[in-house]
């Protein structure tokens, strides 16, 4: 037994363990214990790995940091290696390690790209006799997806999850106006514009329903996506889209671009929350839309009060009386109030209101202040920041 466990200790410290650890361990294994770790170290084997990293849209990420652990059979709790690579031109990388049981890509760092790391999907076996095993091959590399997203996030309308109800004894049908943020069916009321509707209908199942999307508005259309990929897809879109669904199963297409009006508009609805029961159609959607065209969906989350409330009153107003956008104050407004702190954006809201009430109350006249007059208060505050 001295001689199996003496063996079992220029084992592990052969394959890179200290000698205080090793001896610490093997100090609290009883001879069967120590037999199991040297079987599994036996099922090591090398560990060879071919990837490829694409963004949201197909192409090559060059420049990308890649940190894998390899996981190692060299102690009774197994240990963790780093391995590390970066992506070339077209996107590709390898990684090696003489022995493992296991690899997990962690991590992939770009600037300004964004990666998911999926526990279950990123963790390669190399384990021998057990099924699956990881078989590397250079010409086919597993690909992996790595967001690439907007130059910058800007300001976006957007509307909290609202959840539609198609009721079998009412109404199945509801209408949209992404810029007033409200469901219902709109295309009755004045100034108000039915972006997309949704028509529910029952199948003879009672657990599944199908879901119709209609966009509204000349060019109008939908793309469907598994992932949010930042920039609405500049083309390829359809006119309806079609959703099956099934009780407590949410639909692998999540994010639906949606292109309406003219002059264009582009939005996500992020569906949430599907569900089909016996007393209807239950949908959960967050919306987000650019109100000034671009097909940037990236939402600043921290955008200032002020220019938010300034910027959708004068979409709204335009869109409502037919007045073509002026979108070049509106944006350098975006540009310049990008960034405030919390603490400069109130108390430049207080300004505002200030300033609007003080108007009203000596000059008795609606007044509401003026892009240019707003964009120089927040470029005051940046300078006095600087």
């Amino acid at each position: 037994m001295r001689r199996r466990i003496f063996l079992g200790v220029l084992l592990l410290v052969g394959s890179g363990f200290s000698i205080a650890a090793t001896q610490s361990e093997f100090g609290q294994l009883n001879g069967g214990m120590l037999e199991r770790l040297l079987k599994v170290q036996k099922t090591e084997s090398t560990v060879l790995f071919y990837g490829k990293l694409v963004d949201q849209f197909g192409d090559p990420v060059a420049g990308a940091k890649v940190l894998a652990h390899v996981r190692r059979a060299n102690s009774l709790i197994g240990t963790l290696v780093e391995l590390k690579a970066v992506s070339s031109e077209d996107g590709r990388f390898s990684l090696y390690a003489k022995k493992g049981l296991s690899l997990i890509i962690k991590a992939v760092e770009k600037p300004g790209y964004d990666y998911r790391y999926y526990p279950n999907e990123d963790r390669f076996s190399y384990r021998k006799g057990f099924i699956p095993i990881h078989v590397p091959d250079e010409s086919n590399p597993v690909m992996f997806k790595i967001r690439k997203r907007a130059t910058k996030p800007t300001f976006l309308l957007y509307s909290p999850y609202v959840r539609l109800d198609f009721n079998d004894s009412s109404g199945n049908e509801y209408g949209h106006d992404v810029l007033r943020a409200d469901m219902g069916n709109s295309e009755m009321r004045d100034g108000w514009f039915d972006d997309f509707r949704v028509v529910a209908n029952r199948t003879e199942s009672a657990t599944e329903a199908v879901l119709v999307f209609s966009a509204g508005g000349e060019d109008a259309g939908f793309v469907a996506s598994s992932e949010f990929l930042g920039m609405a897809p500049e083309s390829g879109y359809s006119g309806e889209y079609v959703l099956c669904v099934k009780d407590g199963v949410d639909p692998q297409e999540r994010y639906l671009y949606l292109r309406s009006r003219q002059p264009l508009l582009y939005s996500v609805a992020e569906l949430h929350g599907v569900r089909v029961g016996r007393r209807g159609v239950f949908v959960q959607i967050r919306l987000r839309t650019n109100p000034l065209g671009d097909r940037n969906l990236e939402m600043d989350e921290q955008f200032p009060i002020a220019a938010r409330h300034h910027i959708q009153a004068k979409v709204r107003e335009a869109y409502r009386d037919g007045v073509p956008l002026d979108v070049t104050p509106l944006k350098e407004l975006i540009e310049v109030a990008r960034g405030t702190t919390e603490a400069e954006s109130h108390r430049i809201a207080d300004q505002v209101d200030e300033l609007v009430k003080k108007v009203e109350r000596e000059e008795r006249r609606n007044f509401e202040i003026d892009t240019a007059t707003l964009t120089e208060m927040y470029r005051k505050a940046k300078k006095i920041k600087d």
